[in-house]
């Protein structure tokens, strides 16, 4: 290859990998999904270009076939701009590269075809050269033209029926996610600069869509966080805090933080339970709640060591007499991971949210909350620092029913 001659043409490619760097280094979802550049990069471009080789995939490529598929074309291809000496086709696998190579820099969670909108055009020129090629071959067998020309039409139709299918499913998904987001900012226009947003079980829309659509609409002015990162809430830190959690319909109720919350914890946490689960944190964004409205709260746990059983939390709303008022029972699950999945280094947060009925009597009530085996209904024993037991349930109080 004459290098001289292609130097210009590699030079041109250095200003956008500066671009590319600076965006991505300080861009919106870096802190998100952790963006780094090394050669991990490298790898991550595989399944990129095993779609752009096999442009039908809308997944990420799991089955050996595509990475075969690709290994193929990648000689075949390279064997051909070597043989021709060819600037063009090596521009357009540079420009493939180049268009995907933002995107390299995040783990494969953040995989997704759509991202390649732009180096699909080279996929689509290619396949196009492909077809001419066997197009002029084919016209020697004149009996050959009318099958090669109703494949064409045939991949052109099965093309589009799949890119239609794939933009219908993207347009419901983006519709459906951004509904509870458009009932928060009717409600909020603006946010005061340093405001705290913690989202509670969101059935629809995920932590990291959240953080996107509140950094479009509010700026920098807005942190957002949720159970379904695994973030621990932190809105004690904030002036101005609302955490949200969602009715049976999806439609997201506000609860304001209200930073000087009476609240007291027996026994005092961090709480150890006789199966080697301790109840850390206990954390209440606000003591009074409305009638026909929940009650909510966060709970942060740990495992001591590695355990063997899936246990069930369950919380009791308790009036003066001792009465249950409203109750709820959920299995213990933290980012979609159950007791006997959890890794003792870590922290886990599990939220409870405890719906009671419109003709709740006004009053001051208490939460009780404690664990139990559902294959056998057996509570399990709270112990104090010797092992001895000293009860079955962690009681907050005291909350304040309204009107």
């Amino acid at each position: 290859m004459d290098i001289p001659r292609y130097l210009p043409f590699f030079l041109t490619f250095i200003p956008y990998l500066w671009l590319v760097y600076q965006v991505q280094s300080r861009g919106e979802f870096v802190g998100q999904f952790g963006f780094r550049i090394g050669f991990h990069m490298f790898g991550n471009l595989i399944p990129y270009a095993a779609v752009l080789t096999f442009p039908w995939l809308v997944d990420l490529p799991n089955h050996p076939i595509a990475y075969v598929w690709l290994g193929l074309v990648v000689v075949v291809y390279g064997g051909v701009v070597i043989f021709k000496r060819s600037a063009q086709l090596l521009f357009l696998a540079l420009f493939a590269v180049l268009n995907v190579s933002p995107l390299l820099g995040f783990p494969l969670d953040y995989f997704s075809p759509r991202y390649l909108y732009l180096s699909t055009t080279v996929s689509a020129l290619l396949l196009a050269l492909v077809f001419e090629v066997l197009w002029r071959f084919l016209c020697a067998r004149r009996w050959l033209i009318g099958v090669w020309a109703l494949t064409v039409v045939v991949v052109v139709l099965l093309s589009s029926a799949r890119v239609a299918e794939s933009a219908n499913g993207l347009a419901e998904y983006t519709r459906q996610l951004r509904v509870p987001f458009g009932d928060i900012t009717r409600q909020h226009p603006t946010f005061s600069p340093g405001t705290y947003v913690y989202f509670i079980n969101s059935p629809r829309t995920s932590v990291w869509d959240f953080e996107g659509l509140f950094f479009a609409r509010y700026g920098k002015n807005v942190v957002v966080n949720g159970t379904d990162g695994g973030h621990l809430p932190r809105w004690r830190e904030y002036d101005n805090a609302y955490v949200y959690y969602f009715d049976p319909t999806g439609r997201p109720i506000e609860i304001p933080v209200n930073h000087d919350v009476p609240t007291r914890v027996t026994p005092t946490l961090p709480a150890r339970f006789q199966a080697s689960i301790i109840l850390e944190q206990a954390a209440v964004p606000n003591s009074t709640a409305r009638r026909g409205r929940a009650l909510v709260s966060l709970l942060v746990w740990r495992v001591a060591v590695t355990i063997e059983k899936d246990y069930t939390v369950f919380a009791h709303l308790v009036d003066a007499s001792g009465n249950v008022v409203a109750q709820n029972d959920t299995p213990l699950v933290s980012v979609g991971e159950s007791t006997s999945q959890w890794c003792p280094t870590r922290q886990y947060v599990n939220a409870i949210v405890l719906p009671f009925e419109s003709n709740i009597p006004p009053g001051v009530y208490r939460l009780e909350i404690g664990l139990y085996d559902a294959a056998t209904l057996e509570r399990v024993r709270l112990a104090d620092a010797n092992g001895q037991p000293i009860g079955d349930k962690v009681v907050i109080e005291s909350f304040t029913v309204v009107p």
